[in-house]
């Protein structure tokens, strides 16, 4: 898979690690260490006394699959938030427990049977959380306003805690004891990490092939004459379309659903004005990425080997082409 792929499946993967499924990740990862801190938690065996009480459930798979693809973006990104120090993750996850606890209570309601013991302990967990950290003087508008100050990168961890009046420590007991609190019932590891494969829904339905997005006007300027078009799917995201023309040049087209597109997930990017929605260019690499998203469909462009390189406003440009070839 290519490069700027690479940090997505490395990321879900040190999800399921964390909860107790394999990985690759090399000893001594700090990635692995700060993502295992609080997803581990759900395995917790502290015997603790719970409501018996299930949801009311109707299940929806497509509610259920647009769910837990919120639930594992989320959990994604608070590996690579641009926070650093002791107890960042925790923190980013703290934040969005409004958040999580949503998405929670949709997934439960909406889980097909082979999920739905997960699914509940899943919503406990983060129903649970929120009711410990109010019991710590964090009601829910202390805790989005964390989340707006994260997202606006306005302060450090420090200051955020600081602001919060609250000891990392203090931030893992809370999803520790909700974890605790549930040691009887099923864990939701299936849930953590999974794909859309893995839960059985259904891939992205694309409005056309990634190698459709761009043509002989676009690509001849850049490539020259005689180049190639190279499909490859990105499975549970989208599609590839890799253009190869002579001298190793290529242009590089991603289309693909929501969940691709994820600015946090890059150490350095800016962010780009006037493409789609919005729109990001991933810096710091030999060629760079840019995102676009608009409504629910996420593209990438990229052009490697070409002397002189591309603007960044050839590349907007080759992105809008493809947003709107794409129906975005």
């Amino acid at each position: 898979m290519r490069s700027h792929l690479v940090v997505v499946s490395v990321a879900a993967s040190l999800l399921v690690a964390a909860c107790g499924g394999s990985s690759t990740s090399a000893p001594g990862d700090t990635t692995t260490t700060q993502v295992t801190s609080t997803t581990a938690a759900v395995t917790s065996t502290t015997a603790v006394a719970v409501e018996t009480t299930q949801p009311a459930r109707a299940v929806d798979p497509a509610a259920f699959c647009q769910a837990t693809t919120e639930l594992n973006t989320t959990l994604l990104l608070s590996a690579f938030s641009d926070l650093a120090g002791e107890g960042s993750q925790d923190l980013f996850l703290l934040a969005k427990l409004p958040e999580l606890k949503g998405v929670a209570a949709v997934i439960a309601e909406t889980a097909p049977d082979e999920y739905a013991a997960a699914a509940a302990t899943l919503s406990r967990l983060y129903d649970g959380a929120t009711k410990l950290a109010a019991e710590r003087g964090l009601a829910v508008a202390d805790l989005e306003a964390v989340a707006a100050d994260i997202e606006a990168e306005s302060l450090t961890i420090d200051q955020l805690y600081s602001e919060l009046g609250i000891e990392p420590a203090d931030v893992s007991a809370i999803f520790e004891d909700a974890a605790a609190a549930l040691s009887d019932m099923e864990p939701p590891t299936a849930l953590f990490g999974a794909s859309p494969s893995d839960l059985g829904c259904p891939e992205p339905e694309l409005a056309m092939s990634a190698c459709e997005l761009l043509d002989a006007e676009q690509l001849t300027p850049i490539l020259g004459e005689d180049y190639t078009a190279e499909p490859e799917e990105i499975p549970d995201l989208g599609e590839q379309c890799t253009f190869k023309g002579d001298g190793g040049r290529s242009v590089y087209v991603v289309l693909a659903g929501p969940s691709y597109y994820l600015p946090a997930a890059w150490n350095e990017i800016t962010e780009v004005d006037g493409v789609g929605d919005e729109a990001f260019l991933t810096t710091g690499l030999s060629s760079p990425f840019l995102y676009a998203k608009r409504g629910n469909t996420v593209v990438s462009v990229a052009v490697y080997n070409v002397d002189p390189a591309p603007t960044v406003d050839e590349l907007a440009d080759l992105a809008r082409i493809v947003l709107t070839r794409a129906g975005g």
